[in-house]
């Protein structure tokens, strides 16, 4: 479904919850690095000018 991420981001209730049902149950390992997605999405946030 193209466009629909739009609605889960808007919601942070929502993105909570589905966050929440993912990781029900998980090991968590933190590497003590940064994710490349974190990043990658961060220089995105810089670069991209806000709607």
């Amino acid at each position: 479904m193209p466009g629909s991420g739009d609605v889960v981001r808007g919601d942070p209730r929502l993105c909570a919850a589905i966050a929440d049902r993912i990781t029900f149950r998980c090991t968590l390992i933190q590497t003590g690095t940064e994710s490349y997605r974190y990043q990658a999405t961060e220089f995105e946030r810089q670069v991209t000018p806000a709607r």
